[in-house]
Order: C-alpha cells, then structure tokens, then sequence
C-alpha cells in the first residue's frame, strides 16, 4: 500500500497528485482510498496486512484517512473534468531532491503541478516556466485563487495550477 511505503506520511497527498495528474488511467488498490495500511510479507498468509475485511462504514479510519478519501474524490472529479488527461504527456520543468514542478499536456490542454517535500518553500514563477498565467485549481491547504503569475508552495505542499 502507498501509505505504508512512505517514511513521511504528509508526502502521501504528492504520491496521489502524481497519480492522478499524469497520462494514463490511474489504479487505485482497494483501501488506499482511505490511507489503509499494510505491508505484504513472503509467507503464509503474508497478505493479510494488505487485504483488511472492509466495513461500511468504514471501521478504525482516522482523520487522516478521511481526508486521503476527500483528496481521492477530488482527484478524480479533476479527471473527469480534464478527460484529456488519460492520452497526456507530462514533462519536467524544475527537479531537485525535494522539489519538482511538472507539466501534463495534451495538445491545448496542460496542468502545471508543483510539488515540494522540503522544509522550506518553494517559488514558481510560471513565466520563467513558459507557462504565462495561471489559475489554482488545488492545493495543500490553498483555496483556489484567480489569476496568478507565480506562486509560493508551503514546505510539503504541492499545487495544481490550470493556464487562463
């Protein structure tokens, strides 16, 4: 499971921002909707860490996997309001260890993400990207804002920005 590979499980909003912006059709394994957790070992019934029975309502959810089911039904409510995304391609713009800033395309139609697991924040400025303006459309703990032409990430935060 994804929240079970990560050492730092603030970092599991980017690993679903990833999947959820690039090109393809994104797979979902059952539970990691809601931040289940597990680690599948080489044994006898090794998979049953991964394979929890499931409850409605769901049963010993915290917070935190409410919130990871929240971002689920917002990233894929943006994929079906960008149906491009499943034919795009997506192309680095800005990498170091701890931060990337990528942009998906499909012809006309491009996302700009940003994403920054440092402890400092991370500046964009989309002109110096070739991006031009843009607007939010997500982001960790940032409301949707109109136009901007740059933007400042928080440490562990990321950001979608749409070209106006």
């Amino acid at each position: 499971r994804i929240a079970s590979q990560l050492e730092n499980t603030r970092h599991l909003e980017h690993a679903l921002v990833i999947l959820f912006t690039t090109g393809g059709t994104p797979s979902v394994y059952a539970g990691d909707e809601s931040a289940y957790r597990g680690i599948k070992e080489e044994r006898f019934g090794g998979d049953d860490a991964v394979r929890p029975e499931f409850t409605a309502p769901l049963m010993g959810v915290d917070e935190q996997g409410h919130d990871v089911f929240r971002l689920h039904q917002y990233l894929i409510g943006l994929r079906r309001r960008h149906p491009w995304l499943h034919a795009a391609r997506t192309s680095p713009r800005s990498l170091t260890n701890t931060q990337y800033v990528y942009e998906t395309r499909s012809d006309s139609d491009a996302l700009l993400i940003a994403l920054n697991v440092d402890d400092a924040p991370l500046s964009v400025s989309l002109a110096e990207l070739g991006f031009g303006q843009g607007q939010v459309v997500a982001g960790s703990g940032a409301p949707p804002q109109s136009v901007v032409g740059a933007a400042e990430i928080p440490p562990h935060g990321w950001l979608i920005i749409a070209p106006s």
